[in-house]
């Protein structure tokens, strides 16, 4: 496994190496590391490519010195990152232009920070920070402090002949790493960041945002395994329930305060009175590719064929399909969908793509599906959802121990389908929330509210 280059790096002492060479802490680079190896392609890291990982590094200060740096020299209280510069789109932005607006008539000065966006997008929005900044001083530096050191370069081409694999490309995909770190804390000049991009919540950043006093806020923005919460850290995490809590309080973390408070996009539609429409909703969740461990094309066909027999066996009910339009282009390109999508189109299933996905939860008696976000947050919604899933996998995103067959059913027989449904839409469901919001989705009216205490409490 790739991950392994990363312990056997460790005992080789390349470690402890970068650590000093870098000045931040063994496990924030074994972290980062360890984290990059989930995305380095394995034709890179075990072929004898090294040759070119030593060429791009030479070529890193044509690409670095050569940028129009515009660095943010104003001191600010709070800084909020855009990940997604669509902000019409992202339902964070919206709520980050709205604690902005809060802190701003409170006499807070806060900016937006842009991770990357088309020149003059957002004017509208006032002056911003923009992630161009490169430390320039501290490029040449560091650059010049590994270049001339041969007995450094020595060590990792060592390591990297010594178990066949280009250690010296993750090398140098950590060193553009730490710059860009480096010259986004500067840029920033503030007490107190706040981010809903917890993947790249890397132990790194937050040693380094301590370093210069500032404080981490971090919005969890999607369910998470454990996998995707390994070496992170933040001083402050709105996260959804207990479960996923556990999740961010692994050991290998750096997590001070981690709430479990629900999903902030729940909020605008959580006291929000809709119109009942469906009885039954469905949303889309097949599997993008194969080769996923948790999921499987086929699986989600068996949902849909439950699905469709159900309807047809209950014409009293009403039946919704909420679609993800982005997804069906990804859709289109497997062709185990093609049958059993056409006759979904021709079935009394309604085919739901209009409007916000959470109204349509709310416009739902009950919601199902395979594992989308969307299920759990419909829990938060006030709205029971119950999941199908089929796979074999113990998927970490659900607590088995405590999680019954009104919550997650794992036989794919269609007659445990219907019963299942038909009891969740004749049954009470105060026990069912009582017992799985705390667990799922935890959600509270004091989101915004408590990230803005907590905000307060670090610039006064």
């Amino acid at each position: 496994m790739n991950k392994d280059i990363i312990d056997k790096a460790n005992s080789f002492g390349l470690i402890s190496l970068i650590s000093k060479k870098f000045q931040v802490s063994e496990k924030s680079v074994y972290g980062y590391l360890y984290n990059l190896t989930d995305h380095a392609p394995d034709s890179i890291l075990w072929g004898r490519k090294i040759i070119f990982s030593f060429l791009f590094f030479i070529l890193l200060p044509f690409a670095f010195l050569t940028r129009k740096n515009k660095r943010n020299k104003e001191k600010v209280d709070v800084v909020f990152n855009i990940w997604n510069y669509n902000i019409r789109k992202n339902s964070y932005n919206q709520y980050y232009l709205s604690l902005d607006d809060i802190l701003k008539k409170e006499g807070v000065k806060t900016k937006l920070y842009i991770n990357k966006a088309p020149q003059n997008a957002f004017l509208e929005y006032g002056d911003y920070i923009s992630s161009d900044y490169v430390d320039k001083k501290n490029f040449v530096f560091r650059f010049l402090s590994v270049f001339f050191d041969f007995k450094f370069f020595f060590k990792i081409i060592g390591f990297s002949l010594k178990e066949n694999v280009n250690f010296l490309y993750l090398f140098v995909r950590f060193f553009i790493g730490y710059i860009k770190i480096i010259s986004f804390c500067k840029n920033i000049n503030s007490s107190v960041y706040c981010s809903a991009n917890d993947i790249e919540a890397y132990l790194l950043l937050h040693e380094i945002l301590k370093k210069n006093n500032v404080k981490y806020i971090l919005i969890q923005s999607s369910l998470r395994e454990q996998y995707h919460l390994l070496y992170k850290g933040a001083d402050y995490v709105c996260c959804y329930s207990e479960n996923q809590r556990n999740m961010y309080m692994h050991e290998s973390n750096d997590f001070k305060n981690v709430v479990s408070c629900g999903s902030i996009k729940n909020l605008e539609f959580l006291n929000k009175k809709v119109p009942v429409k469906y009885d039954v909703m469905l949303v889309e969740q097949f599997a993008d590719r194969s080769g996923f461990a948790y999921a499987s094309n086929e699986a989600y066909v068996d949902i849909l064929k439950n699905y469709i027999r159900f309807s047809k066996e209950f014409p009293e009910y009403s039946f919704a399909y909420r679609v993800r339009p982005e997804k069906r282009e990804e859709r289109r390109h497997i062709k185990l969908y093609d049958s059993i999508f056409e006759e979904l189109e021709q079935s009394k299933i309604i085919l739901d793509s209009e409007g916000s996905s959470y109204e349509a939860v709310k416009s739902s008696r009950l919601v199902i599906g395979y594992f989308s976000t969307l299920c759990f947050e419909s829990i938060g919604l006030g709205v029971p959802a119950l999941f199908f899933y089929y796979d074999d996998f113990k998927y970490e995103i659900f607590d088995y121990n405590n999680s019954s067959d009104d919550f997650l059913v794992t036989d794919s027989s269609y007659e445990i389908f219907k019963a299942s449904i038909l009891k969740k839409l004749k049954e009470n469901n105060n026990e069912y929330f009582e017992k799985y919001k705390p667990i799922y989705m935890n959600q509270k009216e004091s989101v915004v509210d408590d990230l803005l205490d907590e905000i307060r409490f670090h610039i006064n």
